[in-house]
């Protein structure tokens, strides 16, 4: 590093205090290119511009540390009653630690790392990195173009990935980006949904409790390695989306938590401010500047990263005053239970999403009925593209736990997931929640029988319901090959029970699912079209049956699912609105799939005419599902 001038005010503001009028109002969705550690050129000085919001500290103390310098001290200065501190420092570089010394008006002195560093190096010191994120030869830009922002009528098939615990332990960024490539692309899921990737202290969080907002996870590399992560999935066609935290923030005490002396990120009344399933504090959505933080941290991810979307966590915690407070809350001035400012700042963020990244999508994790989350009806919306279908994954996990013999009176558990299915623009899932906390694994959880065998062909006919059901997908890692154990953070997936033909089968369905509603319309550019989904002849006696059509637009373009869900094998004649030939796609007791019918037997099905308008009759193996499509 080159020796600083200690003359600190030698150079005019980098930050000016009409650039903050956003910021100080309304909120500002840009103000990380106004605000935080930037390169800048002032006056033909390179150096970096430094700036804080920290409205009652009465001093600010930039501290940069060893090895690349003895500890130097730079006083910062107010910008006048914005708020903000700010300081230019020339000729500096990359590399150089750093945090911020807060004296409150009390008299005590507290050190923070950057709100809004771009790179920190963790656990246990926690100071910010300088990095500059110019010069990476980003090399996505035909991707761009290809993405196609009419989401209602693409595929969407995302696996869901912890990458800490994917393959193993201790692989950087840079190390995943082809294998995790890889495997996508023969999977052929569209899009990875990363859990948290910004930075966290705490491994047991999963991410989610975040005190980097603006900088990815240290433990896989420095941002670039990020970048190139994001660069060779797009080059590989897949999609990019990552969990995001506006919900509540850790209490660590060189993170956001009484930055100033006060609480100034945090509510600061007192039933408000803390997270209590969580030990955590909640952002305070009244401020303009702490809504100008989260958004600008949103459009950062977007910006920066090329990131295609944000899964935004905890967003019931977010629109209910009374969410985990028991009787310790207040109404809002309607007297309602409603967080009008949340709404406020998840409608203003969404808004900008659109406007400033029309082929980004952002999906609510919002396990509630609260309406509107998605612009799928008429109507003022929080304007989120997709909400995860919680409601449907709960219901179809409670049918798969039921004994055989206690099914019959469960089906309507799965007939009733058709009354709420078009009321959002849902994505059906099965998420990390469902797999850790004693709560089994996904093939554990099934209870068609006692034996694994048993247990696989329960999990084939689920992922026959998850990819035939409309909306979107998701799948957390290791479902998809049948993982026994529950998902455990500091552990690798199972990757070893591959050799075994059960989960080489399981993943070979999803393989064949996948390839299928990718490439034939019929299955995703429907999926929010009430009229293209039917339930067939409910009126079976076993109780243990289930079949659905789906039609794409163009006539001739239905799919027939089928699915006997009990012990023992059954033939039904089904009734169709269309004369002619289905031929079966999958089965899922084929051989192919781990079950034991051979391919000859599951061949093409011709309509007859014994039930009006026509009929089919179908063998269907016990726990086991059918994809038939209509041949004109």
């Amino acid at each position: 590093m080159a020796n600083i001038p200690r003359d600190n005010f030698r150079f005019p503001p980098s930050v000016k205090e009409e650039d903050l009028f956003d910021f100080l109002n309304d909120g500002d969705p840009w103000i990380f290119k106004k605000m935080g550690p930037r390169p800048f050129n002032l006056d033909g000085t390179q150096g970096w511009s430094f700036s804080l919001w920290a409205p009652r500290a009465s001093a600010v103390t930039l501290n940069f540390f060893p090895p690349y310098a003895s500890a130097i001290s730079h006083a910062m200065r107010p910008i006048a009653s914005t708020g903000v501190w700010e300081i230019f420092i020339p000729h500096l570089s990359t590399g150089i630690k750093y945090k911020f010394q807060i004296q409150t008006k009390d008299g005590e002195f507290l050190e923070k790392g950057d709100p809004m560093a771009v790179y920190s190096e963790g656990p246990p010191n926690n100071a910010s990195i300088l990095y500059d994120l110019h010069g990476f030869n980003w090399q996505d830009t035909d991707w761009f173009s290809e993405i196609n922002a009419d989401w209602g009528s693409v595929p969407i098939s995302i696996y869901e990935v912890h990458l800490g615990s994917w393959l193993r332990r201790g692989m950087s960024y840079r190390e995943l980006a082809p294998v995790l490539g890889d495997y996508l692309q023969d999977m052929g899921f569209t899009h990875v949904q990363f859990l948290p990737l910004n930075e966290h202290p705490l491994v047991e969080s999963w991410g989610y409790q975040i005190t980097g907002y603006y900088g990815p996870c240290h433990r896989f590399g420095n941002p670039h390695d990020l970048m190139h992560l994001v660069c060779e999935l797009h080059r590989r066609q897949i999609g990019v989306i990552i969990d995001w935290v506006p919900a509540h923030f850790p209490k660590d005490g060189f993170a956001l938590g009484w930055f100033d002396g006060n609480h100034l990120y945090e509510y600061e009344e007192e039933w408000k401010r803390e997270h209590r399933d969580w030990g955590t504090w909640v952002f305070d959505y009244t401020k303009p500047q702490v809504r100008s933080f989260l958004m600008g941290s949103a459009l950062a991810w977007l910006d920066r990263f090329h990131m295609d979307g944000l899964r935004v966590d905890a967003v019931a915690s977010m629109l209910y005053l009374d969410y985990s407070r028991g009787e310790d809350w207040e109404p809002n001035k309607y007297g309602g239970r409603e967080n009008l400012e949340a709404i406020h700042f998840l409608k203003q963020t969404n808004t900008a999403v659109r406007r400033f990244f029309p082929r980004a999508i952002t999906i609510a994790e919002e396990s509630t009925a609260f309406p509107h989350v998605t612009t799928a009806q008429p109507g003022e919306s929080l304007g989120f593209h997709f909400k995860w279908n919680l409601g449907w994954m709960h219901d179809v996990l409670q049918f798969f736990e039921t004994p055989p013999a206690k099914r019959p009176a469960s089906l309507d558990k799965l007939i009733h997931c058709r009354n709420y299915q078009f009321t959002e623009d849902f994505i059906q899932v099965f998420s990390h929640d469902e797999v850790v906390h004693e709560k089994k694994s996904l093939i554990m959880k099934m209870a068609g029988g006692e034996t694994l065998d048993t247990k696989a062909s329960d999990l084939r006919s689920l992922f026959v319901l998850l990819w035939g059901w409309p909306g979107k997908k998701t799948l957390f890692m290791g479902g998809e090959f049948g993982q026994i154990a529950e998902w455990a953070v500091n552990s690798s997936l199972q990757w070893e029970l591959l050799e075994s033909s059960i989960h080489q089968g399981l993943q070979q369905l999803v393989r064949d699912l996948n390839h299928i509603y990718i490439t034939e319309s019929t299955v995703h550019e429907t999926d929010s079209l009430a009229e293209a989904f039917k339930f067939l002849d409910l009126d079976d006696d076993s109780g243990n049956l289930l079949a659905f059509l789906r039609r794409g637009n163009l006539p001739g373009e239905v799919k027939l699912f089928a699915f006997n869900f009990g012990a023992s094998c059954q033939t039904k004649l089904f009734g169709v609105p269309e004369k002619g030939s289905w031929k079966v796609e999958i089965n899922s007791s084929s051989t192919l799939y781990g079950g034991t019918l051979c391919e000859d037997q599951c061949a093409t099905v011709v309509a007859g005419t014994d039930r009006p308008p026509y009929s089919i009759e179908l063998d269907l193996p016990a726990f086991s599902a059918q994809i038939l499509q209509y041949i004109r």
